[in-house]
């Protein structure tokens, strides 16, 4: 019995250090891309967009505002946990266009052609909805 215990956990622990890996990173592939954000915000909505691509085997991107008013800004504290994607950016907002920290939360959908979650800006108290589809 002891032995089965050895060997189930030798496996287990050769998974996590070979293969989890692997995994991770294919997942990670699939964000990669530009993908269209709609944020709604105490009934109003803002159009964002999202790129996202893969340098030296790590996750980076950038987001900007579909009017034009902020682009290219960088996603910082970007992480893939699972089917979870966070980040935060420092952007203007409103009501008085000042930049403040936003931090975002979003859920993956299986066939990475979606993701759905919210937007924070803790400094105003608001969080707002945001659906992302992936463009093609």
């Amino acid at each position: 019995m002891a032995r089965r215990n050895s060997s189930l956990l030798l496996v287990i622990f050769i998974y996590f250090i070979c293969l989890a890996p692997f995994s991770w990173a294919q997942d990670q592939s699939k964000l990669v891309g530009d993908w269209q954000m709609v944020v709604e915000a105490e009934g109003q909505y803002f159009y964002l967009y999202l790129s996202l691509k893969e340098m030296e085997g790590k996750l980076e991107g950038t987001i900007s505002e579909a009017s034009g008013f902020f682009t290219n800004l960088p996603l910082n504290n970007l992480k893939l946990e699972a089917d979870k994607l966070t980040f935060d950016f420092t952007a203007p907002t409103p009501p008085d266009g000042l930049s403040r920290l936003i931090s975002a939360e979003l859920k993956i959908a299986a066939d990475y052609e979606k993701m759905e979650g919210f937007l924070t800006i803790p400094d105003l108290g608001i969080t707002a909805s945001a659906n992302l589809t992936k463009k093609k």
